[in-house]
């Protein structure tokens, strides 16, 4: 094959020679350029311009890592059960001033009944002691007014259970 493209060089005079000569060296500087200098030049800048971003993740990270060291002190807490969660509710919606609640403990959890208790005080009261006591809402039945002079008034009786519990 070798001899086969000497013979057709051969047979080229020597400008047609020389064109192909320029010719081979430009496709050749093409190739440099698209294969090997444009990837690592675009790819430089697509990195300059992503670092700013990547560093404000990793100072999320370290600050998300630095919470979670000093939460964790937190979540090794014992966690009442039983009487001890009963008693614990019912101090926390005295702390809350929810007035007229009952709270009694039974085999499928604490059983809260609370009679004309504004609903948003409620759910605040719900997202506090979910937080702090680690228990979850089992079930619940709220019971609306139609008194106008009441809105967002509610009878609520809800079963709040451990949070590891069926």
């Amino acid at each position: 094959m070798k001899d086969r493209f000497d013979d057709w060089l051969a047979a080229r005079s020597p400008r047609e020679r020389i064109l192909l000569a320029v010719l081979a060296s430009c496709l050749a500087a093409y190739f440099f350029y698209a294969v090997l200098l444009a990837p690592a030049v675009n790819g430089r800048a697509a990195a300059a311009a992503a670092l700013p971003g990547k560093a404000r993740q990793l100072a999320v990270m370290q600050a998300q890592a630095q919470d979670a060291q000093r939460l964790r002190p937190r979540a090794s807490r014992s966690v009442p059960s039983g009487d001890g969660l009963r008693d614990a509710l019912q101090a926390a919606l005295v702390a809350r001033a929810i007035a007229g609640g009952e709270v009694s403990s039974g085999s499928d959890g604490v059983r809260v009944q609370l009679k004309n208790v504004a609903f948003g005080q409620f759910v605040g009261w719900l997202d506090d002691v979910r937080l702090q006591y680690r228990v979850r809402l089992a079930e619940a039945q709220f019971t609306t007014f139609d008194d106008p002079d009441r809105p967002g008034r509610v009878d609520v009786n809800a079963t709040l259970r451990p949070a590891g519990a069926p």
